[in-house]
């Protein structure tokens, strides 16, 4: 299996029982995401898809997926990982700021934002970047 392959599998597995906030199967986002970060390369690809499987599960199951991500698909993949996972009480702000300095998170969370953020067909990109604090901090990325 490629490598990308190993990341949707992983991603498919950590998002399974999820659903988000349209009763879709959460696994969909991640693809998205994933999708998303295409023009850049297969590592921004797995980054994309991946990019929630920290946070989406208990701190010890975290761990044991941290160690995989960094066995499986090396430190240049992981950090991204980890620079998109945001801690508990960490502020929003800040969180941001820890991801625009990782090339590869500030990608998959432009993506992210992007699909998260803007319903297609309803607001223009320039408009929401404006309007929304999501958009402000996706225009710093």
């Amino acid at each position: 299996m490629s490598r990308l392959g190993e990341a949707i599998a992983l991603a498919a597995e950590v998002h399974a029982a999820q659903l988000d906030k349209a009763d879709a199967p959460y696994i969909l986002h991640a693809l998205a995401v994933m999708e998303g970060c295409r023009p850049h390369g297969n590592d921004a690809m797995i980054v994309g898809v991946l990019h929630d499987v920290l946070e989406d599960c208990d701190p010890l199951r975290a761990v044991e997926l941290s160690d995989t991500i960094l066995n499986t698909f090396g430190a240049r993949v992981h950090g991204a990982v980890i620079a998109l996972t945001k801690e508990r009480g960490e502020p929003y702000e800040s969180y941001i700021e820890s991801v625009a300095g990782v090339y590869l998170a500030r990608l998959a969370k432009t993506e992210d934002l992007k699909h998260n953020m803007v319903p297609a067909g309803y607001l223009p990109i320039r408009s929401w970047i404006r309007t929304s604090s999501a958009g402000r901090s996706t225009a710093r990325l």
